[in-house]
């Protein structure tokens, strides 16, 4: 089977994802590409694993070589591919989310100029966004 708009062919039983305008192809059982509703690949990554499925604010996480980042819908990487687990769906109703690094957890945001910012520090829990603890 082969897909003219993303120029990619593929065997049945590939899995495909398809959210909000992007589509991810598996192309192995754990390469992904991902490309926008024109059918342009966003980054010449071949990424590990992706989850459009929870991609809000122009936003999704993705694994690169083994590490958890997220990045944009253009393909910009916003936060480094340098986080061993990621809590990101929080993000669609905080605004927040949770980054594990060498087996510690943080909470982070985006802000208005696409950088992430570090809420709290990185901790030996999970950390989840509790409003009335940030006021």
């Amino acid at each position: 089977m082969s897909s003219e708009k993303f120029n990619i062919r593929y065997d049945k039983g590939t899995q495909i994802q398809e959210y909000k305008g992007l589509t991810a192809v598996g192309i192995s059982s754990t390469k992904w590409k991902v490309f926008d509703e024109y059918g342009k690949q966003i980054s010449e990554r071949i990424f590990d694993k992706v989850r459009i499925y929870e991609y809000h604010n122009g936003l999704f996480p993705a694994i690169y070589n083994g590490k958890w980042g997220v990045i944009s819908k253009q393909g910009k990487i916003i936060v480094n591919f340098e986080y061993d687990n990621i809590w990101f769906s929080e993000y669609q109703t905080t605004g927040k989310f949770s980054l594990m690094k060498n087996g510690k957890w943080g909470l982070v945001k985006i802000n208005e100029n696409m950088q992430m910012e570090i809420i709290k520090g990185f901790e030996t829990e999970p950390i989840r966004y509790d409003p009335e603890a940030y006021r």
